[in-house]
């Protein structure tokens, strides 16, 4: 054991020193642990006596070092909360009503996410005539090939809705060109 020595309250003490200059606190027992680790793993990397390891200590070096992997750790937990808000966690099932109806039959599709299941997509409709399998009585896209199937489905739908829009615009544009020249 490393800690009851002079040198080790010493390098304690710089080591909490230089990690508040970085902005970085960590209880002390956190840095004496990190210490002895370092300390035993250059003797052991030497061949040398731990006693004889604490010529090799830089205070400077090691508040450098975990100043980065706090950062580094800082960093890795922001990314993993916004894919986590982004994607969905990975324990919480959610579903989420889609905005545009199934292609087939027209009634609302769910989107079922998060968790440890695979992501898939259900209608509600009791007649739907969907292309895929029936589970607990609804049809369901699962495989990423039968989504990716409904999804170029949910686009053609589109299309096909705003041609049609378009017509009837176009058709509505000539009856009230006819009423005005009447």
């Amino acid at each position: 054991m490393v800690r009851k020595t002079k040198a080790s309250k010493e390098a304690v003490a710089e080591t909490l020193t230089e990690l508040a200059r970085r902005g970085v606190t960590l209880t002390p027992a956190t840095v004496e642990d990190t210490i002895e680790r370092n300390v035993h793993a250059v003797a052991d990397q030497l061949g040398i006596q731990v006693r004889s390891a604490w010529r090799y200590f830089d205070a400077s070096a090691l508040a450098n070092s975990v100043a980065q992997s706090v950062q580094v750790a800082l960093v890795a937990r922001e990314a993993a909360r916004r894919v986590e808000r982004t994607i969905g966690g990975t324990v919480d099932r959610y579903d989420v009503p889609m905005n545009r109806p199934c292609p087939y039959c027209g009634d609302v599709l769910t989107m079922h996410a998060g968790g440890r299941e695979d992501n898939r997509a259900t209608c509600a409709g009791p007649d739907c005539a969907a292309p895929v399998g029936l589970v607990d009585g609804r049809r369901t896209w699962s495989s990423a090939e039968q989504l990716a199937a409904l999804q170029r489905e949910l686009d053609g739908a589109d299309r096909r809705r705003k041609r049609a829009e378009a017509r009837a615009r176009q058709r509505a544009a000539v009856r009230a060109r006819e009423g005005a020249a009447a």
